[in-house]
């Protein structure tokens, strides 16, 4: 535009320079026609920029909102598998203990001492070998077995690690004289 802009400058001081006093109805036309030139160029530039612009603008826009629902979908599915991940990982698990030689206890009964981040509990089983305990939260857990034999206590304990939704199954046998 600047370009025009000069030009039309320098075609009008050359058709100043060419008038004469009073200008004659071929100069004054020439003028006009120099002036509705140089309006019509300029507008027709500012037309097609602003064409330009729109169409690049439009294209901006539709290739921002295409990267914002990759992004959003991307952030989406990370969220859902977070919070997948966050139930399973709270999924309880279960114990199933085995007391190899419980039937040599008196009565052939032991007791379960059961430790964990939630405290402690206490479970006495009788004609069995096997203590069960079913939705434990996932962790470290440390079990304490208990019982008599010919009127000794004998105890024994182990760690167990209870994952989400499975079964730890420890084995002990006490240490019976």
């Amino acid at each position: 535009m600047t370009k025009l802009l000069h030009e039309f400058r320098m075609d009008w001081v050359a058709l100043s320079a060419a008038v004469v006093l009073p200008p004659t109805t071929e100069h004054q036309a020439a003028m006009i026609q120099r002036a509705k030139e140089f309006v019509s160029t300029v507008q027709g530039l500012v037309a097609q920029e602003t064409k330009d612009w729109a169409t690049e603008f439009q294209s901006n826009m539709a290739q921002m909102e295409k990267d914002l629902k990759v992004q959003l979908d991307t952030l989406k599915a990370q969220v859902d598998k977070e919070a997948k991940d966050k139930v399973a990982a709270a999924k309880p698990g279960a114990i199933e203990l085995t007391v190899t030689n419980a039937a040599q206890t008196d009565s052939f009964s032991f007791d379960v001492v059961l430790e964990g981040q939630s405290g402690k509990s206490l479970d006495s089983v009788s004609n069995a070998t096997v203590w069960t305990r079913i939705n434990i939260a996932p962790g470290q857990y440390r079990i304490s077995v208990n019982a008599k034999s010919k009127g000794n206590i004998a105890s024994t304990s182990t760690i167990v690690d209870v994952k989400p939704g499975e079964t730890v199954k420890p084995s002990v046998t006490l240490p019976i004289k």
